[in-house]
């Protein structure tokens, strides 16, 4: 049994390298469609390729990076191993905030509606109005990679900037607390931290409302990342009887292993 546990070691060092990969990288989109990654802790932006225009944000479902045209109705399927992307038109909105849960698509046009997006099918599903008055001349943007879909809003009067949990039903918003900075763009769940990114990376604490200031996003022809999503992009999840029949594996290991020499389950005759 050396080759098995042996791959069992690999497998669990491969998956620690990937941990760390992803507790410290995100893709990022910067102004004028720049795409590529973004080292958390260093604030250093690297290049890939570059998309058609300006995005309103990136999003993850299944599997699948999005990103969305600003102020268009364009979705881009990302696929940033290839430096390739494709492009759909999705009616019936023109995309001003765009981000995700960790299921699904959301969007919101300049008036404040909210929309849940379904790239199976090219669609948008109305969902209601965040309540805002002047959204579209505020600084807003969309969670990413969060169970719950958060919002942050600079209000143009007073140049405050509040974060807010959204209700997936009903678009309603719950204030969270108000964050230092006056024009946040990215809003990003990884490794178990929370950021919220202007021109700097800073992160926030959901739990007791504190915000710590990190470092400034550097090598970019931009003002600052208008989009971010985990590096790696999370795997799809698998079905539920595919975990129980892998959770049954490390079972059939050990009983093979206990199992006498010879003994092939047939009795002489």
């Amino acid at each position: 049994m050396k080759k098995i546990s042996t791959g069992l070691v690999m497998l669990g060092l491969l998956t620690a390298a990937l941990a760390a990969h992803a507790d410290t990288f995100a893709y990022a989109t910067i102004d004028y469609g720049e795409f590529g990654t973004l080292d958390l802790s260093s604030g250093a932006y690297t290049n890939s390729f570059s998309l058609p225009n300006t995005l309103a944000g990136l999003g993850v479902e299944n599997g699948q990076l999005y990103g969305a045209l600003l102020n268009g109705d364009s979705l881009y399927a990302i696929n940033p191993t290839t430096k390739t992307y494709t492009t759909t038109a999705i009616a019936g909105i023109d995309f001003y905030d765009f981000g995700s849960t960790l299921s699904s698509l959301y969007a919101i046009n300049g008036s404040g509606e909210l929309y849940s997006v379904n790239p199976q099918n090219d669609t948008v599903k109305a969902i209601g109005n965040v309540g805002l008055s002047g959204f579209g001349s505020d600084y807003n943007n969309l969670s990413v990679n969060s169970s719950t879909l958060y919002l942050v809003n600079q209000n143009g009067s007073t140049n405050v900037s509040t974060l807010y949990s959204v209700n997936l039903t009903t678009a309603a918003l719950t204030t969270i607390g108000t964050l230092t900075n006056q024009q946040y763009t990215s809003l990003l769940t990884t490794g178990g931290t929370f950021y919220a990114v202007s021109q700097n990376i800073n992160t926030y604490n959901l739990g007791t409302h504190t915000e710590t200031a990190g470092q400034s996003i550097t090598n970019t022809s931009g003002d600052g990342a208008y989009g971010l999503a985990p590096d790696p992009i999370p795997a799809v999840p698998l079905p539920p009887s595919v975990v129980l029949l892998l959770s049954a594996v490390p079972l059939l290991i050990f009983a093979v292993r206990r199992r006498p020499r010879g003994d092939m389950g047939v009795q002489a005759v």
